[in-house]
């Protein structure tokens, strides 16, 4: 049996090393769903670039087969389940069987992988997940009815609670050294993630306690440092890639190998996280990967003429085939939206179902707003600052346009009335933020501004927020007016 996990391990560690980004495998995903109030199961997988969404189809008597191709060796992917979601584990040549009563999904809910390895890490991932709203979400909700708390006493809260997940998933799992190792791993690189998030990291930084039965091994706690870049942990955790992709861009303190001083491009966000990145991320794959993620990001939340600077620079020492690809192919989709183009042609309809379009505002400028119900970053700009904007342009050329998008239509119809959005022209696209009413606005979020000129030409893809024009005296708007 030692020998058989040895070579299991050793297996893993080549896989994880030996591993490209055109790296793909195949899941086997079947099992039952009973009294099921839908026909399909939504699922999203977390890719090397952005995750992908999708589904799989019901049978009439509730069974299912699917088979899912991932990213590279290994892959989580999140399942929608009934009031919860579960992120588990996926590795090239598995079948996993997964079946529930959605009724009573928590009593129900069963899960297996043929594959002994690959089953105890699956139950190790249930097990935790079945603690989530004891430890992580009691804890996030503790933090955020005690905003006043001293950072000390935060920290207290946020590693107590990490020890005790640690605890219990060791003592539920003594004897699976491979399995604690990557789930151990999860859990410091969620919670470090959390402390990142509150503004804590670095001032604070997890340790373990060491206490219970069944403490963590202490050479695996001493691997377990955010500071250490580790090509092995990029490759097996989407997690760390999270964690990676937000402290690359937003982290102020030293890094890694390297210390970060005041950018002198402070005021071009594009540029300033691309040379931090590329300064101190010295693994090729991983510095490779972080300059493309942040492109991708910044051409839909940037300003794109400074986005499109360092894209012209990197994509000629990109080598990388996979990530060189998808680089091209966002950029040549994106151009679309640079500033002096026409901007895309947009037909949606109101509350009363009539049919709306950009040209239907000619000779004015527009303010375009994308935004859902579920946004709370949208609600607050909207109810904040969207009045008092629209009485600072009474009776000036320019119209706000706000569409809703990935939101239900009747709770859409809801929020123009609890917002008292009357000064908008409220539009309604029926899908996701990659439906093709608004596709070719590249929206990979919201809340999103556009601001288009009197000719129909965009301004700014990713123009200022409704609080900042509100809080301006001489804003772009105002230049916009003048012209």
């Amino acid at each position: 049996m030692k020998n058989c996990l040895a070579s299991c391990c050793l297996l893993l560690s080549h896989l994880l090393f030996a591993q490209k980004f055109t790296d793909t495998g195949k899941v086997y995903i079947w099992g039952k769903v009973s009294n099921s109030s839908k026909n399909y199961i939504e699922y999203s997988q977390t890719g090397f670039l952005e995750d992908h969404t999708s589904s799989f189809i019901l049978a009439e008597d509730g069974t299912y087969t699917h088979t899912i191709t991932i990213e590279g060796n290994t892959q989580d992917i999140i399942l929608y389940l009934p009031h919860t979601s579960f992120t588990f584990t996926a590795t090239n040549g598995d079948s996993i069987q997964l079946n529930w009563d959605a009724p009573h999904f928590k009593k129900s809910f069963k899960a297996r992988s043929r594959r002994p390895d690959a089953d105890t890490l699956l139950q190790g991932q249930w097990f935790l997940h079945q603690q989530i709203d004891h430890y992580f979400g009691g804890l996030q909700n503790a933090l955020a009815q005690n905003k006043s708390l001293p950072a000390e006493e935060k920290f207290a809260l946020i590693n107590t609670a990490f020890n005790k997940e640690v605890e219990a998933l060791s003592a539920a799992f003594p004897h699976h050294k491979t399995t604690r190792k990557k789930l151990y791993t999860d859990l410091y690189y969620q919670y470090t993630y959390l402390l990142f998030n509150k503004k804590l990291l670095g001032k604070f930084n997890l340790y373990y306690t060491a206490s219970g039965n069944n403490p963590i091994d202490p050479v695996l706690a001493t691997q377990l440092h955010f500071k250490t870049l580790d090509e092995q942990k990029f490759w097996a955790h989407p997690i760390y890639r999270e964690f990676l992709f937000d402290y690359c861009r937003f982290a102020n303190q030293q890094l890694f190998t390297g210390v970060v001083s005041l950018s002198p491009h402070r005021n071009n966000f594009p540029a300033s996280a691309h040379y931090m990145g590329k300064s101190l991320l010295d693994i090729k794959s991983v510095r490779d990967w972080f300059l493309t993620k942040h492109l991708l990001f910044s051409f839909g939340s940037y300003n794109f003429l400074q986005s499109e600077a360092i894209y012209q620079e990197f994509i000629e020492e990109l080598a990388d085939p996979f990530l060189k690809n998808k680089l091209t192919a966002a950029y040549n989709s994106s151009i679309n939206l640079k500033p002096g183009q026409p901007a895309p042609a947009l037909v949606l309809t109101n509350a009363n179902g009539q049919s709306v379009s950009l040209t239907d505002f000619a000779g004015k400028t527009i303010y375009l707003d994308f935004w859902a119900t579920w946004c709370g970053p949208c609600i607050a700009d909207i109810q904040g600052y969207s009045q008092q904007l629209h009485n600072k342009y009474t009776g000036r050329d320019i119209v706000f346009i706000s569409v809703c998008v990935g939101s239900e239509a009747g709770q859409w119809k809801e929020a123009i009335k609890k917002y008292n959005m009357k000064g908008s022209v409220n539009l309604y696209a029926p899908g996701d933020l990659d439906d093709l009413s608004v596709k070719a606005y590249n929206l990979n979020g919201v809340p999103r501004y556009l601001l288009i000129d009197k000719a129909g030409k965009i301004i700014n893809n990713n123009a200022a927020s409704m609080g900042e024009l509100a809080r301006s005296s001489n804003n772009e708007i105002d230049e916009a007016l003048a012209r």
